[in-house]
């Protein structure tokens, strides 16, 4: 199987389908909207099914318009290294394929896959102290997580370390041997300890899976993943339509 970016934004879609609304602006764009929360640009933005990117006016009036519907801000996926400055939010995107594991000084992984988990409620936890999200958003997420772990193939894990909990992660099946790993998330007192490297390490470890994650996390982009034998695949840019089409005014 070839791993490359276009691909690997191709199965991001699929997980982020099962749990957002979207619509298919045109053969080439597909736009997701996350109805309960604006806070993460990157659950509302519009795809372009082949690199590079390009957008047309009416597909730009359309994703406009889908926006608004919802009342979100809407933002586009670019790979022009030019926009970054400009983003919102900036992620690197890679592949475990042909990777090492990694020997690391193990945690107590304990693993779940269904929302009624007594473990859940501690994984939620996390994920809204390491995010630093709001009340409603990590509501949101909580609903969220539970309705993927229905949909599709999941898999939640939960560390442990000297009886506390203390950073989780999560992969949905894409395809039969491929997962997306999602909400690698530590403990901001426990960050610059290793854990996240030692989390992913026993992950790893448990399955045969090719996976595919992203990040905007300068210390998982530049040090935990690569560390791990993940391969950088490519960088996106998310961003605002509005200034998007406002560069696009000055330059036209």
């Amino acid at each position: 199987m070839v791993h490359d970016l276009t691909t690997i934004l191709a199965e991001e879609r699929k997980v982020f389908a099962a749990f957002n609304v979207w619509r298919s602006i045109s053969p080439r764009v597909t736009a997701f909207a996350s109805p309960d929360t604006d806070e993460i640009p990157h659950w509302n933005m519009a795809y372009p099914h082949k690199l590079p990117e390009r957008y047309t006016p009416d597909e730009m009036a359309e994703i406009e318009s889908f926006f608004r519907t919802y009342s979100r801000k809407a933002h586009l996926l670019s790979t022009d290294v030019s926009w970054e400055s400009e983003a919102v939010e900036v992620s690197e995107y890679f592949s475990s394929a042909g990777g090492r594991i990694l020997s690391t000084p193990g945690i107590e992984l304990l693993e779940f896959n269904t929302g009624s988990n007594e473990l859940f409620g501690p994984f939620n936890e996390i994920l809204a102290a390491g995010f630093r999200l709001d009340q409603r958003s990590a509501a949101y997420f909580k609903k969220q997580l539970a309705h993927l772990s229905e949909r599709l193939q999941s898999r939640f894990w939960i560390a442990r370390e000297r009886s506390r909990f203390c950073a989780i992660a999560s992969t949905f099946a894409v395809r039969p041997s491929v997962d997306f790993l999602f909400n690698v998330v530590v403990l901001p007192e426990y960050e610059g300890r290793g854990i996240a490297t030692r989390l992913l390490a026993d992950i790893l470890r448990q399955t045969n899976q090719t996976i595919y994650v992203y990040s905007h996390n300068p210390a998982m982009r530049d040090q935990v993943l690569p560390k791990l034998g993940f391969r950088s695949e490519g960088v996106i840019s998310v961003v605002p339509l509005m200034t998007y089409q406002a560069r696009l005014r000055t330059t036209t």
